[in-house]
């Protein structure tokens, strides 16, 4: 989870931006199946220019999860975007509005689908591996099971990244 930038401008904006991204990190760490790099770590990467796929390499993570904040009176807009750090691509984006009345909400919405797009990707991800692995010695429905996988993976990328 790398800090989310802020859309308004001067300092209190900037500690909001970091409000919501802290509270992120806390729900993603608190589920047991999800690694999340420690916020003093994914800091030093604030407001900086950042290769993705180093990002990938330097910390030994598959995706990233970034986001930018913009407040309006009481009125909240977060966008959040899952990162494949291989391929330094979006592989999922949203939108999500709400109040400051109620952020907590908000968070919570965010966190939910966010971990339902993660874990739908690494699912994907860890079948196309055991598929790849499985044998050397790949039979035609194997290969063709393989194929699939892929293609489907392929397809549902190159769909979320046109949405």
């Amino acid at each position: 989870m790398l800090p989310f930038a802020s859309l308004n401008d001067g300092p209190a904006q900037d500690s909001f931006a970091d409000l919501i991204s802290t509270g992120l990190t806390t729900d993603l760490a608190r589920t047991p199946a999800t690694l999340v790099v420690g916020r003093d770590t994914a800091l030093t990467y604030k407001k900086k220019v950042i290769d993705l796929q180093q990002l990938g390499t330097d910390l030994r993570v598959r995706w990233a999860v970034r986001g930018a904040v913009k407040r309006n009176g009481d009125q909240v807009r977060v966008n959040v975007s899952l990162t494949d750090l291989q391929t330094a691509r979006d592989i999922w984006s949203d939108r999500f509005d709400g109040d400051l009345a109620n952020l907590a909400v908000l968070q919570d919405t965010i966190a939910a689908r966010l971990l339902c797009v993660a874990h739908l990707h690494l699912r994907q991800y860890e079948e196309a591996l055991q598929q790849c692995s499985r044998s050397l010695n790949m039979t035609g429905t194997d290969f063709q099971t393989y194929i699939s996988l892929i293609s489907a993976y392929g397809d549902e990328t190159a769909a979320q990244d046109t949405s």
